[in-house]
């Protein structure tokens, strides 16, 4: 299965339980932002293993913190979505 094969699969799961292109989009902006595309600086690990902890750590801090406000801001916009909409909010919206 290619990438675009995987994409147009989870578009089309997506917009079944979605009122919108847009509320399609936003529930698989969340689940992608789950992936984490970072890789390690080998080399500097092997040798200065103490700067490069360092340095890992705070990339993760950084990738956390930005993560976390963008899913944040997703959320909400679903969130305005379903009121616009007069729906609950699913277990994991709230």
């Amino acid at each position: 299965m290619t990438e675009t094969d995987t994409l147009q699969t989870g578009i089309e799961l997506f917009s079944k339980t979605s009122n919108s292109k847009e509320e399609a989009f936003l529930k698989g902006y969340l689940m992608g932002l789950g992936v984490v595309d970072h890789n390690p600086n080998w080399e500097l690990m092997k040798e200065r293993p103490e700067a490069a902890v360092k340095i890992e750590s705070g990339i993760s801090d950084t990738h956390k913190e930005v993560r976390d406000k963008i899913i944040e801001e997703a959320k909400a916009k679903l969130r305005e979505m379903y009121i616009e909409d007069d729906r609950g909010f699913p277990e994991w919206l709230k």
